[in-house]
């Protein structure tokens, strides 16, 4: 056999040896898998920018609610408790952006000094009127009733107790043997509810001067039935 024919020989020996040889490079032997890498460093390409692009949006939308108009409203001047009684000493008035007044914050101090608190405040928090005492908003019975005045229940039913259609800060008459023994009294609360009307009661709490209580007492004590008449909602005399 001539050089040349060896030569010839050897280079196809080894061009069999390499085909039959598995390649070194993964992604010619899985050519799908390079496509997913690829597919796969776009997309987390295009999510980087997009989220880039919201938390830019995000920061100018904050920016521009800070630099927004202040309103005056007024805050806690220390960790307040629930039930503490407020004044100047307690409270202070601080400029809050508008996008961050909260609903119902107070900016008179005039609306507060004097009132109670129904929830525990922590510094710097807005004073809104929820958080304070008062007819019609409270935590407790204790809050409902006005100073110089007791609360007291009675049982009724759905003859004397109005058909079960009264509601927290109704007024009514307490009628026993048919006889007025007071006038205009305050619904503080129906069965264990102080803010909501509730269907069906069976107890009626009522804002009573002490006199009336032992009156009232007396009767129930005696197998006495009181009954209670509505007022109008536009009559709000005190009970006496």
């Amino acid at each position: 056999m001539s050089f040349l024919d060896r030569g010839r020989t050897n280079a196809s020996t080894t061009k069999a040896a390499l085909a039959s040889q598995p390649t070194s490079n993964i992604f010619l032997r899985h050519p799908n898998l390079f496509i997913a890498i690829v597919a796969l460093a776009v997309t987390l390409a295009v999510g980087g920018s997009v989220i880039a692009g919201i938390m830019s949006a995000e920061t100018v939308a904050l920016r521009k609610q800070m630099s927004a108009e202040t309103v005056s409203v007024v805050v806690a001047g220390r960790d307040l408790v629930m039930g503490e009684t407020l004044d100047e000493a307690t409270l202070r008035i601080a400029d809050v952006p508008q996008p961050f007044v909260s609903k119902g914050a107070l900016r008179d101090l005039s609306l507060i000094i004097g009132r109670e608190l129904i929830v525990a405040v922590r510094d710097n928090t807005q004073i809104t009127a929820d958080m304070l005492s008062g007819e019609g908003n409270v935590s407790s019975l204790a809050f409902a009733v006005n100073p110089g005045m007791v609360a007291t229940s009675i049982a009724v039913t759905m003859e004397t107790g109005l058909a079960g259609l009264l509601h927290p800060g109704d007024r009514v008459d307490l009628l026993v043997q048919g006889e007025v023994i007071a006038n205009s009294v305050r619904v503080l609360a129906l069965d264990s509810s102080l803010n909501a009307s509730v269907n069906g009661y069976t107890t009626v709490t009522l804002e009573l001067t002490s006199e009336v209580a032992c009156v009232l007492q007396f009767a129930q004590d005696s197998g006495e039935r009181a009954r209670l008449t509505l007022h109008p909602a536009s009559e709000t005399e005190v009970g006496e």
